[in-house]
C-alpha cells in the first residue's frame, strides 16, 4: 500500500488503524503549516483528510484514538488549553471540548466509549460519548506523587490506573 502524496517535508506520524483497515494519521506538511488528520482505507486510496486550522485554528494533533463505535477521537492545542474532537468514520465532527487545560497523556477510550486523560495540573477527565464531562479526579500533585504525563492505562477489569513520580502505581476503582 501507498498513500496518496501530501507533499509532506516531516512524514507520516500518529498513526492508528481501524477494524476496518482504515488506517487514520497526522501529516505535517511543513513546520507552521498546520497539520492533515487524514483516513486511508486498506487499499492505500484517500478517504479524507481535514487541515486542523478548518476547527478554530488548532495545531499539535494527538494520537488518533478509535472508540468502540467507529468515532473517531484527537486532541488538538489550543492557545492554554487542549481541544478534544469527535470525528464520525467519514470525518465529519459530532463535539468538540475545551479541556481548559493542556492534556498530558494520550486519550485512553473503554469499551462503552468513555474517554479518558489527564491534564498538566493532574486532574484526571472522564468523558462520555457525547462529549460532556463525566467527572474530574483531582491526583495528589505534591512533591514526589506528580502524575507522569503519558501514564495511564486499564486493568482487564476497567480499573484505571495512572504512574506517579514517587514510583508509585495508583488505581481508580472500576471506570465507569
Amino acid at each position: 500500500m501507498t498513500t496518496p502524496d501530501f507533499g509532506s517535508r516531516n512524514g507520516l506520524s500518529l498513526l492508528t488503524a481501524g477494524n476496518d483497515d482504515t488506517v487514520y494519521f497526522v501529516i505535517e506538511p511543513g513546520v507552521g503549516h498546520g497539520q492533515f488528520l487524514c483516513a486511508v482505507d486498506g487499499d492505500g486510496s484517500l478517504r479524507w483528510r481535514i487541515w486542523s486550522v478548518q476547527h478554530e485554528g488548532l495545531s499539535r494533533c494527538s494520537v488518533p484514538v478509535i472508540g468502540p463505535a467507529g468515532d473517531l477521537y484527537i486532541c488538538s492545542a489550543k492557545d492554554s488549553s487542549d481541544v478534544i474532537h469527535c470525528l464520525d468514520p467519514n470525518g465529519t465532527l459530532k463535539w468538540s471540548l475545551n479541556t481548559e487545560k493542556k492534556i498530558v497523556t494520550p486519550v485512553l477510550v473503554d469499551a462503552r466509549g468513555t474517554l479518558y486523560c489527564a491534564d498538566m495540573t493532574g486532574v484526571v477527565l472522564a468523558i462520555g460519548a457525547t462529549g460532556r464531562t463525566k467527572w474530574r479526579y483531582h491526583t495528589d500533585q505534591s512533591e514526589g506523587t506528580r502524575l507522569y504525563g503519558g501514564c495511564l492505562a486499564f486493568g482487564r477489569r476497567g480499573t484505571l490506573y495512572y504512574a506517579a513520580s514517587n514510583d508509585a502505581l495508583y488505581a481508580m476503582g472500576e471506570s465507569e
